[in-house]
């Protein structure tokens, strides 16, 4: 079968993600980490009060790389939460790790300087060899102390939280993507040869699809989304999908932990 060469193009950008939030913080006040949604409709809120927060070790990653908590520390901190409130699970697999921090609004203290900084992990499920329903009940924030920050669960129906501050956006399941400061974006293993279809080829269709796929912590790829077609009719752009999922990567890493990432990728069709 005809093989057309394929040429793949990854965007790689770096920098550093500040987020604004504008909603005043006093004492007492609650700063909200993270939101997830479940697929029941429960949302789980981690909140962290800010006199809590005052309490925490600081970090700026000017002074210092490594952050006082290290990611292999939140992992097992994360776990062994996780094993307490789910006793039938047998086995834990990361699925995604990733550091980020909020910032509250702007004012004097280390708090509004350096912001809260807190782990999102998440893990897969297993009963034995069998994998269990996972979800936002499988995912732990960690603070930099170690300590855990318990979800306050809401019900469907139950008003949203009051805007605080505004997490980091890494997309579903704590994925990170182009732009996430200290990620090392996931290198290519093997050679993505979409197949062209017959009616491409009779038709003499040449030009590029582009998708974003997941590329999970394990080198594998998940989800994979086509971000511009070039002819669905002819099957290309199916062509293109099948050709990433079958790839394999060296995954993305933060502070020398494997973690999920999201990838954009070109694919050439050219006839010569």
């Amino acid at each position: 079968m005809y093989r057309p060469p394929v040429m793949i193009a990854a965007i790689l950008l770096a920098g550093t993600i500040a987020v604004d939030a504008r909603a005043a913080l006093q004492p007492g006040s609650m700063l909200t980490l993270a939101v997830l949604p479940d697929r029941d409709g429960t949302r789980h809120v981690f909140e962290v009060g800010v006199d809590r927060v005052d309490r925490l070790p600081r970090w700026d990653q000017q002074l210092s790389p490594e952050p006082p908590l290290t990611a292999s520390e939140a992992r097992q901190t994360a776990e062994r939460w996780l094993r307490e409130r789910h006793p039938k699970v047998t086995r834990f697999e990361l699925l995604a790790l990733g550091l980020s921090r909020v910032f509250p609004p702007p004012g004097p203290g280390p708090l509004a300087t350096l912001g809260c900084w807190h782990y999102r992990v998440s893990f897969e499920p297993f009963a034995g060899e069998r994998r269990m329903a996972g979800g936002s009940e499988f995912v732990a924030v960690v603070l930099l102390d170690g300590s855990i920050v318990e979800p306050r669960l809401e019900t469907k129906g139950t008003p949203a939280p009051a805007a605080q501050a505004t997490p980091i956006d890494r997309g579903p399941g704590g994925i990170y993507q182009v732009g996430d400061v200290g990620v090392t974006a996931p290198k290519i293993l093997t050679n993505l040869r979409p197949q062209y279809t017959r009616a491409a080829m009779e038709a003499k269709i040449k030009g590029t699809v582009t998708v974003q796929a997941v590329v999970n912590a394990d080198g594998t790829v998940g989800d994979v989304k086509v971000t511009k077609s070039l002819d669905s009719v002819l099957g290309l752009d199916n062509a293109a999908v099948e050709a990433v999922k079958k790839s394999r990567f060296v995954p993305a890493s933060r502070l020398n932990v494997p973690v999920a990432y999201l990838q954009t990728i070109e694919l050439v069709f050219d006839i010569r």
